[in-house]
């Protein structure tokens, strides 16, 4: 896989990220999303390519789960579960969950969220091809 190929996959995994947090009424009231991806969702014009997902939490989040390792440990926790629920709702299934991971970015409340590992699938059979990349 060349760069190019290797960013566009990491683009088309974090698409998937994306939208298996929207579909989860939880993590889309913990996780204020900020960064290049998000602005370019909503400005047709931006050109600056992001190869992950930046998101503050919620002061709601914060004050419902105090302490930094708390709160990973429950974002974590949804984030999985948001993941496995909208990969295994694929027909056939292009990725498996094998786990989330949390960046700290700076001390307070902001945390980079995405995945730690994910799988791709190039077909629904044992042996499949996998691929394996830390998005971050």
């Amino acid at each position: 896989m060349n760069l190019r190929e290797r960013d566009d996959w990491r683009d088309e995994v974090l698409r998937e990220i994306l939208a298996a947090i929207a579909a989860d009424a939880d993590l889309v009231t913990t996780l204020v999303f900020k960064g290049a991806r998000v602005l370019q969702m909503h400005l047709p014009g931006a050109t600056r390519r992001s190869l992950d997902l930046d998101a503050n939490l919620s002061r709601e989040f914060i004050e419902r789960y105090p302490g930094r390792q708390r709160q990973a440990d429950v974002l974590r926790a949804g984030l999985e579960r948001a993941l496995q629920r909208h990969f295994d709702a694929q027909s056939p299934s292009h990725y498996r969950v094998a786990s989330a991971a949390l960046s700290p970015r700076h001390p307070g409340r902001t945390l980079s969220a995405g995945t730690g590992s994910a799988r791709r699938c190039a077909s629904t059979t044992q042996h499949d091809h996998e691929s394996r990349t830390s998005l971050r």
